[in-house]
């Protein structure tokens, strides 16, 4: 904005003028989006980066007319008060109140995204109304430590929202005039001005307005991100995230391609006996696959090495894949280790508005078994909903920071240290009648990735701030087993390892659709003949199928997942991500936009995701979206009609 702005002008030309500031700003945060997450979204050349600015003014146009309809409504009232000097800065604090806050979610987001790949939604909210507040407000200021360059763009651009606004000043002889001229006048500019928000807010002129959807079409997925921004997407999330029928196929059809009803034994001729083994299922907080070392030997650089010595060593006496996940955040992690559901919908299941739907889970199923059922999380009590959550899908006990009670171990910011509350569910596990399920998910690999003060220096350190904190972690596995070897319980019991979700990372190969799902999936039984490192495609919710077929579990329920012990099953991993779903089919990944396939890769001749093989591969590519489509309408539907478990 020019410096020479010092008269005064028409009520309508400040405001005009007023807007046009904020919406620099947001292009600006774009910018500062893209070029603090370059290693995020491929390179692009300085008119390509243009092209992405000129796509996003759409949405921001939305987003600025949306969140200013209280301003907006006061500054074209056609009465006499208008002038009034007090009211105009009333007015102006508003204005500088609800904007400030889009800038605040704006910058945050420019940090929050490295870790979800999604923009902020409303989901963030329930998440606080789930307890995760007193996480986010206790972790804060180390947030503002770490990311200080965020609070100071932050801060900067409300600095100059305040300047040039305050700056533009409205002539009082022009704010209104007592005649009736100047009255009509003033309700055609109110007209004029509603028309111009009403087509701002819809994004343009078409039939349908547009949703955060549309960046994907406007311009290539990988770039949607960009091209949105924070306050649009938290204003369409309160809007609705629901769901919509599918029926791309009669549901007869669907179930033939892909049904998610399923019986066991898969062999009718299969006369095992039910094995009462104890399950342990370990959920480590972030263990990308790129953090071990046993999954990434190919590398190129032989000096690498890995961060998780203990599960390295670990699998090599357990049947181990290199899996992918089903989501980003624990919210949605949990959830398909536990219950077999992947995250297909925007925001996650726990908070969404069919959280209340019937749903099967280990502990369900195997709880009518007679199994001892308990979920451990070191977290505070209540965060993420966990604790309601593990009751509603059938755990019968809890326990967390509260029911530790020694805030001696307390890390200051998240829970109890691993080592610790490793240590205690060890103890607790002892206590348990058997046979037991528990369901343990650790934290301590988690921002800020601290460590305990008495190891400080003993942890190798990465490229990543996360790796020493893994390493620590590892330990802390380390310690669990070795207590856990010498219960009378270790013998009876299959342990499963997995993540809720990967980190931040490094390394090339893990930095696309493909490799940012990548996580250990491990079936471990003590004394047990498991073992090897299997190259097939293996996700969190096979997890679910998978144990109750080693268990040889007789009976039914639904699981978007296939027990790796069945030879017979299709093999699949299935994503979705802004807006977009990606299917993992043997060495081929593909992704779909909800219309059509816009991206199918060999990810194992081509790890990088460099060569898009749409239009050559047709066949394939017809399939995997066949596949895919039978996947999504049975979830939805299943979704939208209460069908999630095969008891009502």
């Amino acid at each position: 904005m020019p410096r020479t702005i010092k008269n005064s002008f028409n009520i309508h030309a400040v405001w005009l003028l007023r807007f046009l500031t904020l919406f620099i700003l947001y292009s600006v945060c774009r910018i500062f989006f893209y070029v603090l997450n370059p290693e995020l979204f491929p390179p692009l050349s300085f008119t390509s980066f243009l092209r992405v600015l000129f796509i996003g003014m759409r949405f921001d146009l939305s987003a600025i007319f949306y969140l200013n309809i209280p301003v907006l409504l006061l500054v074209i009232l056609p009465f006499g008060f208008r002038k009034d000097t007090r009211y105009q800065k009333i007015v102006l604090i508003i204005f500088y109140v609800i904007n400030i806050i889009a800038l605040i979610a704006n910058t945050a987001d420019i940090i929050y995204y490295r870790f979800t790949l999604r923009r902020i939604s409303f989901d963030i909210f329930k998440y606080m109304a789930l307890g995760g507040g007193n996480d986010v407000f206790s972790l804060l200021p180390r947030f503002i430590l770490d990311f200080w360059f965020i609070p100071v763009i932050l801060v900067t651009l409300s600095l100059l929202l305040i300047h040039f606004s305050s700056r533009l000043k409205v002539n009082k002889q022009l704010a209104y005039q007592y005649t009736l001229s100047y009255f009509i006048g003033q309700c055609g500019m109110a007209v004029l001005w509603i028309a111009l928000a009403v087509i701002c807010m819809r994004g343009g002129f078409q039939q349908i307005p547009i949703n955060p959807k549309a960046a994907s079409t406007l311009i290539s997925p990988e770039l949607a991100p960009v091209v949105l921004n924070s306050p649009f997407t938290l204003v369409k999330s309160v809007q609705g995230t629901g769901l919509t029928k599918k029926d791309y196929y009669s549901d007869q059809r669907a179930n033939q391609i892909f049904n998610p009803v399923q019986k066991f034994p898969v062999d009718p001729a299969d006369t095992n006996t039910f094995r009462r083994l104890n399950v342990v299922v370990l959920i480590l907080e972030s263990f990308s696959a790129e953090h071990t070392g046993v999954f990434n030997k190919d590398m190129k650089n032989p000096r690498y090495s890995g961060f998780t010595p203990f599960l390295d060593s670990l699998i090599e006496h357990s049947l181990a894949f290199k899996g992918f996940a089903n989501g980003k955040q624990s919210i949605e992690g949990i959830p398909a280790v536990l219950t077999g559901l992947p995250n297909l919908i925007q925001g996650n299941f726990i908070t969404s508005s069919y959280s209340s739907d019937h749903i099967n889970s280990l502990a369900s199923l195997l709880g009518q078994k007679g199994y001892t059922t308990a979920f451990f999380h070191g977290g505070t009590d209540g965060t993420m909903g966990f604790d309601k959550f593990a009751k509603r899908v059938g755990y019968t006990y809890y326990y967390g920071r509260q029911e530790y009670n020694n805030e001696a171990d307390y890390d200051g910011r998240w829970g109890i240290w691993d080592e610790k509350f490793l240590q205690y569910t060890d103890r607790k596990l002892n206590t348990f009648k058997q046979p037991f399920l528990a369901s343990i998910f650790t934290l301590s690999s988690h921002h800020p990735y601290s460590i305990p003060p008495q190891y400080a220096g003993m942890f190798r350190k990465g490229n990543l701030p996360i790796q020493q904190a893994v390493m620590y972690a590892d330990f802390s596995l380390r310690k669990f087993f070795k207590t856990a070897s010498r219960m009378p319980w270790y013998k009876n019991t299959l342990f499963v390892i997995s993540a809720d979700h990967t980190s931040e990372s490094w390394l090339p190969q893990y930095r696309n659709r493909v490799g940012e799902f990548r996580i250990p999936i491990v079936f471990f039984r003590p004394g047990g003949n498991m073992t090897g490192v299997k190259d097939k495609v293996v996700q969190q919710t096979d997890i679910l199928p998978s144990v109750l077929d080693y268990l040889h579990y007789k009976g039914k329920f639904v699981a978007f997942g296939r027990s790796v012990f069945d030879s017979t099953a299709t093999r699949f991993n299935v994503t979705f991500l802004n807006d977009s779903y990606q299917i993992v089919q043997g060495d081929y990944a593909m992704q779909y936009d909800g219309k059509s396939v816009y991206a199918l890769y060999n990810y194992k001749k081509d790890p990088l995701l460099k060569k898009n093989l749409v239009g050559s591969e047709t066949n394939r590519s017809v399939k995997m979206e066949t596949f895919l489509k039978a996947v999504i309408q049975q979830f939805n539907n299943r979704m939208i009609n209460n069908k999630l478990t095969t008891v009502r």
